[in-house]
Parts: structure tokens; C-alpha cells; sequence
């Protein structure tokens, strides 16, 4: 039962990672044109690539959270009244470092 309550208590983290990524791939890429043909728009699969690609990112940056949460920050901000919004900003910190370094990998050397 212990695990069950830390897994859920990680659980908010986890979806805000993946929320902030998205939203900087989908900044990044912008929107989609508006194609006049319906059958484009049905095939039309760059916003399931901003999803995927975003949630992929917001777990590599969720892990990274996870690791220096467990093994120095806790220990650091346990009691501290303002450890929450420390949290949230090394959340969001971390989800626009991992977008920004997929998107040094991918555009500007080519890794993937």
C-alpha cells in the first residue's frame, strides 16, 4: 500500500510533465494548416505526432524529475513550505529542457 500511495502521489507530476511538453512541441511546430480538401484533413496526422512526440518527451523529462526528486530534493525541501512550487518549477523547467534538447538532436545534428 505504501508504493500505491507514492506512485499516486507522483501521478500530478507525471501529467504536468507530459502537458508542459506538449504544449512546447505544439509552440514549436505551430498548428496545422487548414487543408481545403476533407480527406487531407482526415489524414492529416501532424497534431497525433505533437501528442506522441510531446508524450514521449514529457516522460524523458518526468524520469529525469523523478530521479533527482527521490535522491536529493526531498531530502533538500522536506518541511519547506514552498517545496510545491519549487517542484513545479523544476517540472517545467525540465519538460522545456528535454523539448528543446530533442529539438537540438533532431533539426539541428540530425540524430534522429
Amino acid at each position: 500500500m505504501p508504493i500505491l500511495r507514492k506512485i499516486l502521489s507522483y501521478l500530478p507530476w507525471a501529467l504536468l510533465s507530459i502537458l508542459v511538453c506538449i504544449a512546447f512541441k505544439y509552440v514549436q511546430l505551430g498548428p496545422s494548416v487548414a487543408s481545403e480538401n476533407r480527406l487531407q484533413q482526415i489524414f492529416d496526422i501532424r497534431d497525433f505526432i505533437i501528442y506522441a512526440l510531446g508524450s514521449l518527451v514529457g516522460i524523458i523529462s518526468f524520469t529525469l524529475f523523478l530521479i533527482l526528486d527521490l535522491l536529493w530534493f526531498k531530502r533538500k525541501w522536506k518541511g519547506h513550505r514552498n517545496s510545491g512550487i519549487y517542484r513545479t518549477v523544476l517540472v517545467v523547467a525540465l519538460g522545456l529542457f528535454a523539448s528543446w534538447m530533442h529539438n537540438v538532436l533532431e533539426f539541428e545534428l540530425d540524430w534522429f
